[in-house]
């Protein structure tokens, strides 16, 4: 979890815990481990071999976004090697991991969300390093003012009943930059056989 400029991990012997620090007294990230950006957003990916991966990485005052990665030992919080900037364009935070017919899609958000330009981008890879080229058709959500749709972004994705679908946030309505209200979404998420994501139609119902 993200305290303040540090990455935390916790470990539990039941999914409602109680939890315990992984580390004992120490964050998994330090704050000053790369100085100048946010140590937030960690992101925790298992691969179909079993092997574990984490990335992470914001940039400061809304600006210069860095997304790191790293694999992790099978403890899960121990650096399998060294630490890669794995960071695709249009990169600002939020990294999530999803594999699809053995392409690998970073997925993230960028833009500003106090200023209704937060969104939905996408990169994709043949390796859980990259490097991740962002395809034609990303951003895949965007804010939509028409239809109350507000700096939308900061997801993660899951599968139920054999369906992907992404789960986000986004601004209240009415939309007050003074005030970061915020909505959360479940909408239906499309991977195509031809290895993009298609455009996320956001909607009131879920």
């Amino acid at each position: 979890m993200s305290v303040h400029n540090e990455v935390w991990a916790g470990t539990a012997d039941h999914p409602l815990g109680p939890w315990r620090n992984a580390l004992g007294d120490r964050p998994l990230i330090p704050g000053n481990f790369k100085p100048g950006f946010h140590m937030i957003d960690a992101e925790g990916f298992v691969d179909d071999d079993g092997t574990g991966w984490l990335y992470w990485g914001s940039g400061w005052g809304w600006k210069n976004g860095r997304c790191w990665a790293v694999k992790l030992q099978p403890d899960m919080v121990t650096f399998d090697g060294p630490v890669h900037d794995v960071t695709p364009a249009n990169y600002f935070e939020g990294p999530i991991m999803v594999k699809r017919d053995g392409r690998y899609f970073l997925m993230y958000s960028n833009g500003i969300t106090v200023e209704g330009t937060y969104r939905v981008h996408y990169a994709v890879g043949d390796n859980p390093l990259g490097p991740f080229v962002e395809p034609a058709n990303s951003p895949i959500l965007v804010t939509d003012q028409a239809n109350n749709v507000i700096s939308p972004g900061h997801h993660t994705v899951f599968r139920q009943d054999g369906k992907d679908y992404i789960l986000y946030h986004r601004h209240s309505i009415p939309f007050d930059p003074k005030f970061v209200g915020r909505q959360l979404c479940v909408d239906v998420l499309i991977f195509t056989a031809d290895g993009r994501i298609e455009k996320i139609v956001p909607t009131h119902e879920g």
